[in-house]
Protein backbone atom coordinates (compact mmCIF):
# COMPACT_ATOMS: atom_id res chain seq x y z
CA UNK A 1 0.00 0.00 0.00
CA UNK A 2 2.96 2.33 0.37
CA UNK A 3 3.03 5.11 2.96
CA UNK A 4 -0.40 5.57 4.52
CA UNK A 5 -2.01 7.79 7.14
CA UNK A 6 -3.04 6.48 10.54
CA UNK A 7 -5.05 7.95 13.40
CA UNK A 8 -2.79 9.23 16.17
CA UNK A 9 -5.23 8.13 18.87
CA UNK A 10 -4.89 4.41 18.11
CA UNK A 11 -2.54 4.00 15.11
CA UNK A 12 -5.42 2.64 13.03
CA UNK A 13 -5.51 3.03 9.27
CA UNK A 14 -7.71 5.79 7.83
CA UNK A 15 -9.73 5.66 4.64
CA UNK A 16 -11.58 7.81 2.14
CA UNK A 17 -14.89 6.93 0.48
CA UNK A 18 -15.15 7.56 -3.26
CA UNK A 19 -18.85 8.43 -2.97
CA UNK A 20 -17.84 11.51 -0.93
CA UNK A 21 -16.92 14.78 -2.57
CA UNK A 22 -14.43 17.31 -1.23
CA UNK A 23 -15.89 18.79 1.93
CA UNK A 24 -18.96 16.52 1.97
CA UNK A 25 -19.42 13.19 3.79
CA UNK A 26 -22.08 10.88 2.41
CA UNK A 27 -21.44 8.23 5.08
CA UNK A 28 -24.13 8.58 7.76
CA UNK A 29 -26.33 6.27 9.84
CA UNK A 30 -25.30 2.60 9.59
CA UNK A 31 -22.45 3.52 7.28
CA UNK A 32 -20.91 5.66 10.03
CA UNK A 33 -21.16 2.71 12.43
CA UNK A 34 -19.08 0.47 10.15
CA UNK A 35 -16.88 3.36 8.98
CA UNK A 36 -16.58 5.72 11.97
CA UNK A 37 -15.75 9.25 10.87
CA UNK A 38 -12.43 10.49 12.22
CA UNK A 39 -13.47 13.36 14.44
CA UNK A 40 -11.74 15.86 16.70
CA UNK A 41 -13.08 18.10 19.48
CA UNK A 42 -14.42 21.53 18.61
CA UNK A 43 -11.72 24.18 18.70
CA UNK A 44 -9.03 21.65 17.70
CA UNK A 45 -7.00 21.86 14.51
CA UNK A 46 -5.69 18.64 12.95
CA UNK A 47 -1.91 18.58 12.68
CA UNK A 48 0.08 16.25 10.48
CA UNK A 49 3.21 14.55 11.61
CA UNK A 50 6.43 14.33 9.62
CA UNK A 51 5.81 13.10 6.10
CA UNK A 52 2.20 14.26 5.84
CA UNK A 53 2.27 16.28 2.63
CA UNK A 54 -1.40 17.13 2.06
CA UNK A 55 -3.58 19.75 3.66
CA UNK A 56 -5.54 18.69 6.73
CA UNK A 57 -8.80 20.34 7.63
CA UNK A 58 -12.25 19.66 9.03
CA UNK A 59 -15.86 19.65 7.97
CA UNK A 60 -18.91 19.88 10.19
CA UNK A 61 -21.07 16.74 10.05
CA UNK A 62 -24.86 16.78 10.33
CA UNK A 63 -24.58 15.94 14.04
CA UNK A 64 -22.30 18.96 14.61
CA UNK A 65 -19.09 16.94 15.09
CA UNK A 66 -15.87 17.95 13.31
CA UNK A 67 -14.60 15.35 10.86
CA UNK A 68 -10.96 15.47 9.76
CA UNK A 69 -10.28 15.85 6.04
CA UNK A 70 -7.16 15.24 3.96
CA UNK A 71 -6.92 17.24 0.75
CA UNK A 72 -10.58 18.08 1.30
CA UNK A 73 -11.77 14.47 1.53
CA UNK A 74 -13.44 13.26 4.75
CA UNK A 75 -11.52 10.59 6.69
CA UNK A 76 -12.81 7.42 8.36
CA UNK A 77 -11.58 4.38 10.24
CA UNK A 78 -12.96 0.86 9.76
CA UNK A 79 -14.72 -0.94 12.62
CA UNK A 80 -13.14 -4.28 11.68
CA UNK A 81 -9.58 -2.93 11.94
CA UNK A 82 -8.82 -4.07 15.49
CA UNK A 83 -5.07 -3.46 15.75
CA UNK A 84 -2.50 -1.01 14.43
CA UNK A 85 -1.43 -2.12 10.97
CA UNK A 86 -4.80 -3.63 10.05
CA UNK A 87 -6.11 -2.39 6.69
CA UNK A 88 -9.07 -4.73 6.23
CA UNK A 89 -11.15 -1.97 4.66
CA UNK A 90 -8.83 -1.39 1.69
CA UNK A 91 -10.78 -1.79 -1.54
CA UNK A 92 -14.12 -2.72 0.03
CA UNK A 93 -16.94 -1.81 -2.33
CA UNK A 94 -20.25 -0.76 -0.78
CA UNK A 95 -22.16 1.90 -2.76
CA UNK A 96 -18.63 3.21 -3.35
CA UNK A 97 -15.08 2.07 -2.74
CA UNK A 98 -13.06 2.59 0.46
CA UNK A 99 -9.37 3.33 0.04
CA UNK A 100 -6.45 3.86 2.42
CA UNK A 101 -4.99 7.35 2.32
CA UNK A 102 -1.51 7.35 0.84
CA UNK A 103 1.17 10.00 1.05
CA UNK A 104 4.61 10.27 -0.47
CA UNK A 105 7.46 10.98 1.89
CA UNK A 106 11.16 10.59 2.30
CA UNK A 107 11.04 11.73 5.91
CA UNK A 108 11.26 9.21 8.71
CA UNK A 109 8.42 9.46 11.23
CA UNK A 110 9.18 10.96 14.63
CA UNK A 111 7.70 10.67 18.09
CA UNK A 112 4.74 12.92 18.66
CA UNK A 113 3.16 15.04 21.31
CA UNK A 114 -0.50 14.71 22.33
CA UNK A 115 -1.34 17.92 20.45
CA UNK A 116 -0.03 16.48 17.21
CA UNK A 117 -2.11 13.99 15.29
CA UNK A 118 0.75 11.83 14.18
CA UNK A 119 1.24 8.16 14.85
CA UNK A 120 4.27 6.54 13.33
CA UNK A 121 4.30 2.80 12.88
CA UNK A 122 4.96 0.37 10.11
CA UNK A 123 3.79 -3.02 8.95
CA UNK A 124 3.29 -5.05 5.83
CA UNK A 125 6.05 -3.43 3.80
CA UNK A 126 4.57 0.06 3.90
CA UNK A 127 5.12 2.81 6.37
CA UNK A 128 2.48 4.86 8.10
CA UNK A 129 2.23 8.49 9.06
CA UNK A 130 -0.37 10.04 11.31
CA UNK A 131 -2.63 12.93 10.57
Amino acid sequence: MGTILVAASNNHTVYTFDSDTPGVSKCTGGCATTWPPLTIPAGTTPTGGPGVTGQLGTITRGDGSLQVTYKGMPLYTFAQDQAPGDAKGQGIKDVGTWTTVTVSSTTAPAATTPAETSAPSSSGGGSKYGY
